[in-house]
């Protein structure tokens, strides 16, 4: 699987931290979001959103075996020159013979099914749909004012950071903590104690710290 990504985008994240928690290899595509290339906007349109997941049958011509070095594979994404597992005749976001898939939350449901082991959501029924829920109504928990005190805007970042329902699932946990991470490392925010105290938890695992790390680098 290819994934195109940006490091400084928190959807991205997302998907960053449940692959490695699900253990699963794939190969990145990073993209400038400052200049994406033509085949990324053809890839998903209208706009060229990331993060999107690439997975042609195995095998697929079009879909050449990771190894690609990654200065080939930046020169590809940074450029108009399609990158190795793209096909470069895209059209209406769907490569020959592949399966294109954007938006983070889409993706992270497809890899819980994809790879049900190790679980990003619950076992239970009603805890399932829950966090489901909960990562649905990410805009009105935190990502709106999140934005908007990123552009200098009124906003309630502080009362949703402080009622943010995390710790109910990994799913969710995941789907909150880029934006957090963010929040605090780049936005300069100060956190709840009990919401640095979760994201401390957090951090003890490996693909959280990689995303502190990476947003560190900024």
């Amino acid at each position: 699987m290819r994934l195109i990504d940006a490091a400084r985008c928190p959807y991205c994240a997302r998907v960053r931290i449940a692959v490695a928690e699900k253990g699963i290899e794939v190969d990145p595509v990073p993209v400038d979001l400052s200049n994406r290339p033509s085949w990324l906007l053809e890839l998903n349109p209208p706009k060229g959103r990331v993060p999107v997941l690439v997975h042609p049958p195995a095998g697929s011509a079009d879909y050449p075996a990771t190894g690609s070095s990654s200065v080939e594979r930046t020169q590809g994404a940074t450029g108009d020159e399609t990158p190795p597992g793209i096909a470069p005749n895209v059209r209406a976001g769907v490569p020959p013979n592949g399966f294109v898939l954007p938006e983070s939350e889409v993706i992270m449901t497809y890899l819980e099914e994809l790879q049900p082991e190790p679980p990003l959501l619950p076992k239970g029924l009603s805890e399932r749909a829950e966090a489901r829920l909960l990562v649905y109504r990410f805009d009105e928990l935190l990502g709106d004012d999140y934005y908007a005190f990123r552009r200098g805007e009124d906003n309630q970042l502080a009362e949703r950071l402080e009622q943010l329902p995390v710790g109910r699932s990994l799913f969710s946990d995941i789907a909150f903590v880029p934006w957090v991470i963010r929040a605090r490392d780049m936005l300069g925010v100060v956190l709840p104690a009990h919401l640095e105290s979760w994201l401390s938890e957090l951090s003890e695992r490996p693909s959280i710290a990689a995303e502190v790390e990476v947003v560190r680098s900024l």
